[in-house]
């Protein structure tokens, strides 16, 4: 029996994800992300994204798909990558961003 991972290719996951519109919609799912000050700093902080643009949305576009499409232990790969990556992601804020205070720690995992 073929190991389709989590989802399958019967799943809502495989059928919207297999649409290269999803790819246009990544970078607008980003940008939300980005607009809270904690995201925001965190990735300002310890991403690649100012000086590797294109492979940090490379990385970030594979294990999305290594997740959605790959057998569990792809899968299971991806996700651990992924772990292991925001283990190291972590600070407090270094000024007032909106509601929050200076100091307000930050946390990818």
């Amino acid at each position: 029996m073929k190991d389709y991972g989590y989802f399958g290719p019967d799943s809502i996951t495989w059928k919207i994800g297999s649409e290269a519109v999803i790819t246009l919609g990544g970078s607008r799912a980003v940008l939300m992300q980005l607009a809270h000050p904690l995201v925001a700093v965190g990735v300002s902080a310890h991403s690649s994204y100012m000086t590797d643009p294109f492979g940090r949305s490379a990385r970030t576009f594979i294990l999305g798909q290594m997740l959605a499409f790959g057998s569990r232990a792809t899968a299971h790969k991806a996700a651990r990558t992924i772990n292991r990556l925001h283990t190291h992601v972590y600070g407090t804020l270094p000024e007032q961003a909106g509601d929050y205070i200076k100091g307000t720690p930050y946390k990818a995992r």
